[in-house]
């Protein structure tokens, strides 16, 4: 009879040793596939991969002999960017083309603003040329006007810092030029840091591309392409 008694109990002990040897610890069953999507859930970037693309509202053309005021011409499909300045700079065919931008308002906040680039894609460039895109203060130009003489032209400057800059080498190629800096002040409403002067929160942003300087110099730009915003967000805002 002790026999009897003490066969289930070492039948159970045979069973429970049997199944703990088939369920190994690095078992790739279930529980192991719901760990590592854990593992991969938290450590996955908070900064989108794909960045948000937004086109212009309205591409601005500004020709202006220096010394003059420039005109503008509303809703081009050509952009040309680029100068023709003699040494002394007075003489009468001394010229600057500059692009003007006008997106929709950007999302805020600006710290949510992770990289913001103009790319102005296929742009043709005759010589070595250096651009910069500044934030305009036209602030008309998104409702279709061109700003009083008395407020400046349309290719007045917000400020000079921060900017985006690109150098084109001679052919075919596209024009990038990194504007966080001047999304995230404008987007906020915040002064920009040489003439403290700002916008209102919620305007359309308005990019001014165009030479760097008025110093002597000749190369042109041109782009037949339509140029756009890419905004890489931050998912942590």
């Amino acid at each position: 009879m002790r026999l009897r008694r003490c066969a289930p109990t070492l039948l159970l002990a045979v069973a429970l040793t049997s199944c703990s040897k088939s369920a190994p610890p690095n078992s790739t069953g279930r529980a192991g596939t719901q760990a590592t999507s854990a593992t991969r859930s938290v450590s996955a970037p908070p900064i989108r991969r794909t960045p948000s693309r937004l086109a212009p509202l309205d591409t601005i053309q500004l020709s202006q002999q220096l010394g003059e005021q420039p005109t503008a011409l509303f809703h081009v499909l050509e952009m040309r960017i680029g100068k023709a300045v003699s040494s002394t700079g007075t003489g009468t065919s001394d010229r600057m083309e500059s692009v003007a931008l006008v997106f929709p308002r950007l999302p805020a906040p600006g710290r949510c603003l992770a990289v913001v680039r103009l790319v102005v894609p296929n742009a043709s460039a005759d010589s070595l040329s250096p651009l910069t895109a500044y934030a305009s203060a036209a602030i008309s130009l998104a409702h279709g006007r061109v700003p009083a003489t008395s407020s400046g032209g349309p290719e007045t400057l917000l400020d000079n810092r921060p900017s985006g800059a690109a150098m084109l080498t001679p052919g075919k190629s596209d024009a990038s030029f990194d504007v966080t800096g001047v999304a995230r002040l404008w987007v906020d409403g915040a002064a920009f840091p040489s003439r403290d002067r700002a916008v209102a929160a919620g305007t359309p942003f308005i990019l001014v591309v165009r030479p760097p300087d008025f110093s002597a110099g000749h190369y042109a730009v041109v782009a037949r392409s339509v140029a756009r915003l890419e905004i890489l967000h931050d998912d942590r805002c």
